[in-house]
This record gives C-alpha cells, sequence and structure tokens, in this order.
C-alpha cells in the first residue's frame, strides 16, 4: 500500500488456486478483491488477519446494487404517492373551475338582473 501499486493480480477464481498463491506471500496485511466468495474465504483461511478491501470498481457496484434494490423497492410507493398527488390536483383544479364558472354566471345574471 505504500507504493501504491499492485503486488500482483490474480486472474483465477479457484478458492484452493488462490490458497496455494497466498501461502507464498505470509507478508500480506492488506488484499483488494472483487466480490468473489472465493477470494474472501480464501482470504479468511489463509491469512485471517489481512484487511479484506473493496477495489473502486467493485465499490461502486456495490452502492449501484444497493441504489437499485432501494428505488426497485421504492417504486411502487413512489408511483401511488404520484398518482394521489395527481388526483388531488386534478380535484382541486376541477372544483375550482366549477367555482369559477358558477361565479362568472353568477355575475352574468346579476348583470342581467341589474338591466
Amino acid at each position: 500500500m505504500q507504493s501504491s501499486k499492485p503486488v500482483n493480480l490474480l486472474i483465477i477464481y479457484d478458492e484452493e488456486e488462490i490458497k496455494k498463491w497466498l501461502k507464498n506471500l505470509p507478508y500480506i496485511e492488506i488484499v483488494t478483491r472483487d466480490r468473489a466468495s472465493s477470494y474472501s474465504s480464501a482470504y479468511d483461511s489463509v491469512c485471517p488477519k489481512a484487511m479484506q478491501v473493496a477495489d473502486h470498481f467493485h465499490l461502486l457496484m456495490n452502492l449501484s446494487d444497493a441504489l437499485d434494490t432501494y428505488f426497485k423497492s421504492v417504486s411502487p410507493k413512489i408511483k401511488a404517492l404520484i398518482k394521489e398527488k395527481n388526483d388531488e390536483m386534478s380535484e382541486s383544479v376541477s372544483s375550482h373551475e366549477t367555482s369559477v364558472k358558477i361565479g362568472e354566471s353568477e355575475r352574468l345574471i346579476r348583470g342581467f338582473d341589474s338591466r
């Protein structure tokens, strides 16, 4: 981490192969990894004291997945709320138009009566 350069980049996903690779590197203190459970299990088994850190890409993927799940869960509620507010506004506009028409009619009648 001091050099901010990767020590190695693994392209394997087999947990046993990862464990073999890790046994040759007992000095590992921090590992960045993707979300594959094979990496997590191997690190926990071979170097349990190593800090596991998500890389930027996978951190953003985790955030994206969490936001997607959240918005899918609230989407029906939001749609219902929007419909409710639209209905309220439509009713309000309708009652306002009716009162304006009644008011205009009353003015017309009063105007006609005053002649």
